[in-house]
């Protein structure tokens, strides 16, 4: 079984699964009635699934992340910044997307280590969304990304279903290929599932590993 392969098939379905085609509008104003369905304080657990591998040469490593795989953590709402009621792709990214609005622990309280501590509560902070203009919001970013050749690229990326939003981010850099994107309720505002990935090499170090949050029921 190449399980390297068998990984990376996985990890290109479920992005897959998510995009579709679409266009942007990354200057423009936009009128949208957004509004918190969350507040400030609101716990939420998640079941936590990490699989992958770090690899030097021949020895395999075990990755940072995997402190993580079959646990529970609670993620708390922390602050929520206000939204204006005209905001462009650029605006709304920097003062929705990446404002930072949780706390990670684990289920019980105790912290979690440092050394995955801002990964899974920065992405985590990324995926809680206010509720309102789903199709102007969906307008302000692609819902996919082509890599491409020689070439360093970033974007966020979006798609609206019926019942949920897909919002997330892909970095194409090099040797090295990144993201992550949350399964968002359309009701709610919460992420039913977040999942951050990435795969690439530093040197003679090869790791690829996929890293999913699932709401508890």
């Amino acid at each position: 079984m190449n399980y390297h392969k068998d990984l990376m098939i996985a990890i290109t379905v479920t992005i897959i699964a998510a995009l579709v085609v679409a266009g942007t509008t990354e200057n423009i104003r936009q009128y949208m009635e957004f509004s918190w369905e969350i507040d400030e304080g609101d716990k939420y657990v998640y079941e936590v699934t990490v699989f992958g591998h770090g690899k030097q040469g021949s020895v395999y490593i075990p990755l940072t992340q995997s402190v993580l795989n079959n646990t529970r953590i609670l993620i708390t709402i922390v602050t929520l910044p206000d939204i204006p009621l005209f905001i462009n792709s650029k605006d709304f990214a920097k003062n929705v997307i990446e404002y930072l609005k949780t706390n990670v622990t684990y289920e019980n309280g105790n912290l979690i280590p440092m050394t995955v501590y801002h990964e899974i509560n920065t992405v985590a902070s990324r995926c809680f969304m206010p509720r309102g203009s789903w199709s102007i919001l969906d307008s302000f970013y692609p819902n996919s990304v082509n890599q491409p050749e020689n070439a360093t690229i970033a974007s966020y990326i979006s798609v609206q279903l019926q019942n949920y939003f897909y919002m997330g981010y892909i970095s194409y850099n090099d040797n090295q290929v990144s993201g992550w994107f949350g399964e968002v309720s359309k009701d709610t505002g919460v992420p039913a599932s977040l999942t951050v990935w990435a795969w690439g090499s530093i040197g003679t170090y090869e790791y690829c590993y996929n890293m999913t949050l699932t709401l508890a029921t």
